[in-house]
């Protein structure tokens, strides 16, 4: 079974931000310790479709066949943002000591926490898996 077919019957657009971390939390964990496996949480406002909008970004990543990555994406897309800087910010799992102290510094970042609290519905949900 693929990554993102681990992924689809476990999510979908009604779901709230926290239940979302969750889900791709529970599809990550099983790849903890595991070298070629990473997994990136990235924010901020991207021009990605010819309209800005703010994006709260997951993506698991591992190593294709030829020599590549492919990663399975997350990205809960909201409306323009200024709550951080326009280019936004990342971080690795590989930069924690386990996936879950990684996922628990995404609960208590800044931007998680301001979307959370303030109940901001995103706009769509998009959940893909390519190579890069």
């Amino acid at each position: 079974m693929s990554h993102i077919e681990e992924l689809m019957p476990i999510v979908n657009n009604t779901m709230g931000l926290p239940e979302l971390v969750n889900a791709f939390e529970s599809v990550s964990l099983p790849h903890t310790g595991d070298e070629d496996y990473d997994v990136l949480y990235e924010y901020g406002n991207f021009d990605f479709t010819g309209t800005e909008k703010f994006y709260f970004s997951l993506a698991l990543q591992w190593p294709s066949d030829d020599e590549e990555y492919i990663q399975l994406h997350m990205d809960a897309i909201y409306p323009v943002m200024k709550i951080c800087d326009d280019m936004g910010d990342s971080l690795w799992a590989s930069e924690f000591d386990t996936y879950q102290d990684f996922f628990d510094a995404i609960r208590n970042h800044e931007i998680y926490k301001h979307l959370t609290q303030n109940d901001i519905p995103y706009q769509k949900l998009e959940i893909s898996e390519e190579e890069t």
